[in-house]
């Protein structure tokens, strides 16, 4: 848990001894648009993250600021990153973590075609989540592709699986992990791909796809493969680089995973907005089918772990 101390609090004794209770009860602090000389900078000593707004800061002097930075031992964090030279810059100066634009909104192109090959890999990840699929139609699906059969009998032989016994085809990679796991892998191998895009953006459409998943489960609905592709589309825009609803006219969706993406109507737009609430902290638009508000805060952190994990996994299968 970290608590955030805004850059106009006024940092007097008061607020040092506060926060350094809090501190040793385990909390951590953060310090928001740190700037060297402002009232913030007595609080330092008290601060494990410290936040650098990069848009008030000229290139010549953020430099300067790191260095004086990491003299206390902090976790840096950068704010409004708002294009890929600023990501890549901040990440040679050896900042922690990033925030901004580029990061949490979908860059746009118009008129920006699909390159073919990525089109195939979204039409495959559907066809492999239609529920009507038979165990043959998925293995033929994958079978016919031998850079994600590789990968994938690599993932499923690794040490995250800890099988027994080698699984050396795809139809005993089925009977060993489970169709649904094995959909849930191809999805982490496929969307792997699309390597020029944040990683990040990867990740969470993972997650997004666990929990909508697990959503539907706890709350005893039909239609699970339907949750999955709505949260793993509902940043086909961001990976794709064009707007959600340019993307979504491409694939062959049915109308109630369209309706939710667009418009987060029905039962599967309801649990989008759900996850996508949590991810902002909005709270108020965190909740459904009356599940409990523990249940769904479990089934997104176990989201974020599997897909973190599937994740890494993917990166060490890659060689």
């Amino acid at each position: 848990m970290v608590i955030e101390v805004l850059e106009d609090v006024n940092a007097d004794a008061e607020l040092v001894s506060a926060l350094t209770a809090l501190r040793r009860r385990g909390y951590r602090i953060a310090l928001d648009d740190f700037e060297p000389g402002a009232g913030n900078a007595v609080l330092l000593d008290q601060a494990d993250i410290v936040k650098i707004d990069i848009q008030s800061c000229s290139a010549e002097r953020l430099p300067q600021l790191v260095d004086l930075l990491r003299g206390h031992r902090v976790e840096l964090i950068a704010e409004k990153v708002e294009t890929r030279e600023e990501l890549e810059r901040c990440q040679a100066l050896g900042f922690d973590g990033y925030q901004g634009y580029f990061l949490q909104r979908p860059e746009t192109f118009d008129a920006r075609r699909v390159p073919t090959n990525r089109l195939a890999v979204l039409k495959l990840l559907l066809k492999l989540n239609e529920p009507e699929a038979s165990l043959s139609d998925i293995e033929t699906l994958i079978a016919c592709d031998v850079g994600i059969c590789y990968r994938l009998l690599r993932c499923v032989n690794s040490s995250f699986y800890g099988l027994p016994s080698p699984v050396d085809s795809i139809r005993r990679a089925m009977v060993v992990l489970g169709l649904e796991e094995l959909r849930a892998a191809c999805a982490a191998i496929l969307l792997a791909g699309f390597d020029d895009r944040p990683t990040n953006r990867a990740i969470q459409a993972l997650v997004r796809a666990r929990i909508c998943a697990a959503l539907c489960v706890q709350a005893g609905l039909n239609e699970r493969q339907s949750y999955f592709m709505a949260g793993l589309l509902s940043l086909v825009g961001a990976l794709l680089g064009m707007p959600l609803p340019d993307a979504l006219l491409i694939l062959p969706l049915g109308a109630s995973v369209r309706a939710a993406l667009l418009q987060g109507a029905g039962m599967i737009g309801e649990a989008l907005v759900c996850v996508q609430g949590y991810e902002q902290g909005a709270w108020a638009q965190v909740g459904f089918r009356a599940l409990p508000a523990k249940v769904i805060a479990e089934a997104y952190q176990d989201a974020v772990s599997w897909a973190e994990s599937v994740w890494r996994l993917m990166s060490q299968t890659d060689g």
